[in-house]
């Protein structure tokens, strides 16, 4: 093994076996780059194309680390007293995460989708971007609903 290679390895598990909140980010600098850095989770803002209804969510995540996050779109049911997840929304795009100033992470999640008759129906309902990143013991969840259907944001 190379001493490269092998350097590489401890700083590896150098990182694994730290048990401050922060490390050195680079031998050269002063710098220090924190193990998890909890992200920060907009409220979901949306957009709808007057031409065809499409309704765009969307939900900006900043300020975390490491750069691996998750996000799922989730569609609530109305409920009588809590609102309910019913189903996983496929078609969501996330935009990142870029790397800031900062050398923390930043990414953009959306959804497009045209909403249903159902949708229309049961204002009390609505959608979830649910947020999961290492650093959360619950994931971080943002709710948009059915109410704001057909209203210019």
């Amino acid at each position: 093994m190379s001493i490269a290679l092998f350097s590489l390895y401890l700083k590896f598990l150098f990182l694994l076996l730290v048990s401050s909140s922060e490390v050195q980010a680079s031998p050269n600098t002063n710098a220090t780059l924190p193990c998890n850095v909890t992200p920060t989770v907009s409220d979901i803002v949306s957009s709808t194309c007057s031409s065809d209804q499409t309704s765009t969510l969307g939900c900006e995540i900043t300020d975390f680390y490491p750069p691996n996050i998750s996000v799922t779109w989730l569609k609530l049911r109305e409920g009588e007293q809590d609102d309910r997840e019913e189903e996983v929304i496929e078609g969501g795009e996330m935009w990142g995460p870029i790397q800031t100033l900062t050398r923390l992470y930043r990414a953009t999640a959306t959804l497009k989708r045209r909403p249903t008759n159902q949708d229309i129906k049961d204002r009390r309902g609505g959608i979830i971007c649910r947020v999961e990143h290492c650093s959360l013991h619950e994931p971080i969840v943002r709710h948009w609903r059915n109410g704001d259907i057909g209203m210019n944001h």
